[in-house]
């Protein structure tokens, strides 16, 4: 299961979740891999493959974790084993790329979902916590929103501690996404300030390409220059929105840009 979700983290983008991104950004490229987006809010075959696969893994290891508190073995072993428990429900945890102090957390839809255990690797993650410091479960009316992310929070720490390698994966998003948010915001100001204004465009798919593969066209219109990437699809030609100064001009053209090595 690991090498079939390494398989998925590592392969290209897929065309839903390409279009499904390209949407979300007001026409523009992705910026990012599909590896370092949330899996539980991100769509595409990749996606549901990946977050189907993750969910297993987390099944199994609360399945091996309740069966370990039942067995009388030897106690260093068993603390050998519980926390290789948590170290595989943290890389679980850490696969969902949405770290535990995320305000997403706070929505009505995920609170519900951790209300009700059905994020699992949210409940794995807990489960190993609460076997490792001796911490009952209590029966799920009992427990508020508020005391299960403080469980899940403490058990996210004492993860990192305990596996301070896999926690550098969760810091390196984090900041990656602080880097990207004043971009993002600044995009945002100049569209709302009346600056920028939405453009339909229409490229033809160079003949050469097969569906799936990228290619660059620079788009021209006045003074305005910019490098636009897309993604070859079955069809000759491909629709998208591109955000355009007001005073550019109405006459806009496009060619398509050689890239290194091609004919």
């Amino acid at each position: 299961m690991d090498n079939f979700l390494k398989w998925c983290k590592g392969t290209s983008r897929d065309l839903p979740s390409f279009y499904g991104e390209t949407a979300t950004e007001e026409g523009e490229t992705p910026q990012s891999s599909h590896s370092t987006s949330n899996l539980l809010t991100s769509r595409g075959l990749i996606y549901f493959a990946m977050k189907y696969a993750n969910d297993a893994v987390a099944h199994i290891i609360c399945q091996e974790v309740s069966e370990l508190v039942l067995q009388e073995i030897d106690e260093k072993e068993w603390k050998k084993q519980i926390i290789e428990l948590l170290g595989d429900a943290y890389k679980c945890f850490l696969r969902l790329n949405f770290p535990e102090d995320d305000s997403l957390w706070q929505s009505a839809k995920f609170k519900l979902k951790v209300n009700e255990e059905k994020i699992m690797e949210v409940e794995a993650l807990c489960n190993a916590f609460m076997a490792l410091n001796g911490i009952k479960s209590s029966p799920l009316d009992q427990v508020s929103w508020e005391q299960k992310m403080l469980l899940f929070r403490s058990a996210a720490k004492e993860a990192q501690k305990l596996f301070p390698a896999l926690g550098l994966t969760s810091i390196a998003l984090k900041k990656k996404r602080k880097r990207k948010n004043p971009e993002n915001c600044s995009k945002k100001a100049k569209s709302e300030s009346g600056d920028m204004v939405t453009r339909s465009m229409i490229v033809k798919v160079p003949d050469r390409l097969k569906e799936g593969e990228k290619f660059l066209i620079m788009m021209n219109c006045g003074n305005y220059r910019r490098k636009v990437q897309l993604l070859a699809t079955s069809s000759k030609k491909i629709k998208f929105h591109l955000d355009i100064p007001k005073d550019a001009g109405s006459d806009m053209k496009y060619y398509h840009v050689k890239t290194r090595g091609e004919k």
